[in-house]
């Protein structure tokens, strides 16, 4: 099984919750169904665009938060 970020967004659970069909959910993030099934078996991650598309059609908002090794200064 493949770990990433990516997998807190559980898929699966979201397109039952919605009574969506996997052809409808791949569809709209722009993969074909077996490529889907495999993200929900995580076997494949998500791409940073499929995610991104996958909260924005289940109304999700992703926080921007600062990453570690992040550093921001002022300039004057």
């Amino acid at each position: 099984m493949i770990s990433s970020v990516s997998q807190k967004l559980n898929l699966k659970v979201l397109r039952e919750s919605h009574g969506m069909s996997q052809v409808y959910l791949a569809e709209k993030l722009g993969m074909s169904r077996p490529t889907l099934v495999k993200v929900e078996k995580g076997e494949r991650i998500l791409t940073r665009p499929e995610e991104e598309r996958a909260r924005e059609l289940f109304g999700m908002v992703r926080e921007h938060n600062a990453v570690a090794g992040d550093m921001r200064i002022n300039v004057p």
